[in-house]
């Protein structure tokens, strides 16, 4: 379910440089990112990829919920976020 308030996604490598946001400006139904290592070679099936600089870091969602009943329904939605990782 997408939220529909405001929201983003901002990546970090181990050294805690942002490398990466999105929002819900830019992608107003949410987004499903594939996250590789620089120089590695794009899955072909994936519909967007984005190269980290490190092979650790961080992934931080962040939902508007100015509300304690907005708070419940973003807690909710989050409990459905997948972050996995892929073999190779």
């Amino acid at each position: 379910t997408p939220w529909n308030a405001h929201w983003s996604l901002s990546l970090y490598a181990a050294n805690s440089d942002n490398f990466f946001i999105i929002d819900d400006a830019e992608a107003h139904r949410g987004a499903e990112i594939t996250l590789i290592r620089a120089g590695r070679a794009h899955p072909a099936d994936a519909s967007m990829v984005v190269e980290s600089p490190s092979d650790r870091g961080i992934a931080l969602i962040r939902r508007l919920a100015p509300t304690p009943d907005a708070y419940e329904a973003a807690k909710r939605i989050a409990a459905a976020d997948v972050c996995t990782s892929a073999a190779g």
